[in-house]
C-alpha cells in the first residue's frame, strides 16, 4: 500500500494537478445537485400547492420565481438536466485519469521490480508478476474511484453539516462530533485485524496462481501420469481456502 500511494497515486496526483482540480469541481458540483438540489426542489414540489394562474410554457421566470407546484417542475427540470451535462462530463474526466493511472501504475510497478532484480537479482514466478502488476493496475483504479466517489463528499457532506449544526444547535454540534470521532476511534482500532486479513487474502491469491502456473509448466507430465483429476481436485482445495479468507475479510468489514 504504501508503494502504491509513494510511487503510483502521489506523482500521478503532482503530475496532473490541473485536471484533478477540474475533476473535484465535476464531482461536488454532481454532487450538490444531485444530493442536494434535485432533493430538496422535489420536497419543494411535494410541498407547494397548485396555482390555477400558473401554466407551462408561460411566464417561465415569474413561475419559477413564485416556487409554486410547476415552478418546482421546471427546478426539477433543469437541475436534472444540469445534473446530466455535469455527470457525463465527470465521466469523461474519470475516464482519462483511470486509464491514464492505470497505464502509469503497471509501468511503474515494473519499473520498480527490474530495478530491485537488477541491484537483488533472485528467481521470480511468473505468477507472482502477473498478481503484482495486476494489483497495481486495479488497486490504482479503485483508490481515486473510492476517494472521488465516497471519501471526498462525505468529508464535504460532514462539515457542511458540521456548520450547519454549530449554528443551529451547538449541544447537537457536540454530539455530531462525539459520534464521529468515536467512530473513527474505532475503525483505528480494528485497522490492524484489517489489514492483516486483507494481507491473507492477498497470500492465498498469490499461491492460488503460484499454483496454476506450476500446474501448467508440468502440464505435460500430468497428462502422461494421467493425475489430472488429483490435480484439479488440489487446485479447488486451495481455492476454498482463499475462499475462506475472502468471506473472513468481508464478514470482518460487514462487523465494523
Amino acid at each position: 500500500m504504501t508503494f502504491l500511494f509513494n510511487n503510483i497515486i502521489f506523482p500521478y496526483v503532482s503530475n496532473n494537478i490541473f485536471i484533478f482540480i477540474v475533476y473535484t469541481f465535476f464531482v461536488f458540483v454532481t454532487y450538490i445537485i444531485g444530493s442536494i438540489g434535485i432533493s430538496k426542489s422535489l420536497s419543494g414540489f411535494l410541498n407547494s400547492k397548485m396555482n390555477n394562474n400558473e401554466y407551462f410554457f408561460k411566464n417561465i421566470i415569474n413561475v419559477i420565481k413564485n416556487r409554486g407546484m410547476v415552478g418546482w417542475i421546471y427546478i426539477v427540470i433543469i437541475l436534472s438536466f444540469l445534473f446530466c451535462v455535469f455527470n457525463y462530463m465527470k465521466g469523461i474526466i474519470q475516464t482519462k485519469i483511470l486509464v491514464e493511472i492505470s497505464a502509469f501504475a503497471r509501468k511503474e510497478t515494473i519499473d520498480h521490480l527490474f530495478k530491485n532484480l537488477i541491484d537483488k537479482y533472485e528467481e521470480v514466478e511468473e505468477s507472482e508478476v502477473t498478481w503484482l502488476v495486476t494489483s497495481s493496475y486495479w488497486s490504482s483504479r479503485n483508490i481515486i474511484r473510492y476517494l472521488f466517489e465516497y471519501a471526498i463528499p462525505f468529508i464535504f457532506t460532514f462539515i457542511i453539516v458540521s456548520i450547519y449544526l454549530y449554528t443551529f444547535s451547538r449541544s447537537l454540534f457536540i454530539i455530531t462530533i462525539s459520534h464521529f470521532v468515536i467512530l473513527i476511534t474505532y475503525l483505528i482500532s480494528n485497522i490492524n485485524d484489517t489489514v492483516t486479513k486483507c494481507n491473507l487474502q492477498e497470500d492465498e491469491w498469490r499461491r492460488n496462481g503460484n499454483l496454476v502456473g506450476d500446474k501448467l509448466k508440468n502440464l505435460l507430465n500430468i497428462i502422461f501420469d494421467n493425475t489430472i483429476n488429483s490435480e484439479i481436485e488440489d487446485i479447488i482445495s486451495n481455492q476454498n481456502k482463499f475462499n475462506y479468507t475472502v468471506s473472513d475479510l468481508f464478514y470482518h468489514n460487514e462487523k465494523i
